[in-house]
């Protein structure tokens, strides 16, 4: 038998008549349960139903594995969401809810439909608009789409962005790169940065230099004024002005300071 079909054909019927159950075409109900169990690999879930007992023990019934509905299911890929389960007899509340459809009455073949928030469980975004959606993870990472137009994705710890190919970021407005850490940009070919206005950097320093090669100082304006101009004390007052002096050729022409 397949493990998503119930072992008894007497539990299924028995479930069909003790529970309170709508009908949604002759020889299909639906039951409310409570995920004990998740397997990722095969997305199947057992459940609790607690509206059936069993007879020897007094427990809740809990099911077979049951097949979990998606909205996408392809081969290796779709659209899948962990569950953490944990439901049992005694308290099964701690479970996610999750509706069970029964779709075969002789059988017993049945799937796992759509989830709800029991009262016990708090919901992702207790502040939502009307039009916005939500999607967040038991750790709290989160992608929010809010009816401003904005979207929020704010990760917990790293958030990490690949592609086989290219990434591109497109703003029709400001691009801001904020960080309380160190800010590395790393390329593996050439890297440019253009502008069609001007381009400031500030820092308490600054060091331009290729790969390998030792940095030296950059000469500034002041520098020169002060080199051109300066004299030496000798017997009976000072010297002239030097023979040689710089001029633009020793300046950092292209990059400026103050």
């Amino acid at each position: 038998m397949r493990p998503e079909l119930m072992e008894e054909d007497e539990f299924i019927h028995t479930v069909m008549h003790a529970s309170r159950l709508e009908t949604l075409n002759p020889g299909s109900y639906l039951v409310t349960a409570y995920v004990s169990t998740y397997d990722p690999r095969t997305n199947r879930v057992r459940c609790i139903i607690p509206s059936f007992m069993e007879m020897s023990t007094g427990d809740m019934r809990l099911t077979g594995w049951i097949p979990l509905w998606s909205p996408v299911a392809g081969n290796g890929w779709g659209i899948q969401y962990g569950l953490h389960g944990g439901a049992t007899s005694d308290n099964y509340t701690v479970g996610e809810q999750i509706y069970l459809l029964v779709l075969e009455t002789d059988t017993g073949a049945y799937i796992a439909g759509g989830m709800t928030w029991n009262p016990y469980a708090a919901t992702p975004m207790p502040t939502i608009n009307p039009g916005e959606i939500v999607l967040k993870d038991a750790k709290g990472n989160l992608v929010y789409l809010k009816n401003d137009g904005s979207i929020n994705i704010d990760g917990q710890t790293t958030v990490n962005i690949s592609g086989a190919s290219a990434v591109n970021i497109t703003a029709s407005s400001a691009v801001n790169v904020t960080s309380q850490g160190t800010v590395s940009v790393t390329a593996q070919g050439a890297a440019s940065v253009s502008s069609s206005s001007n381009v400031s950097v500030t820092a308490p320093s600054i060091s331009l230099g290729a790969q390998g090669q030792t940095l030296s100082n950059l000469v500034t304006s002041a520098l020169v004024s002060l080199f051109n101009g300066h004299t030496h004390p000798v017997s009976g007052g000072n010297s002239g002005t030097p023979n040689q002096t710089m001029g633009s050729g020793e300046l950092t022409s292209t990059i400026s300071g103050g």
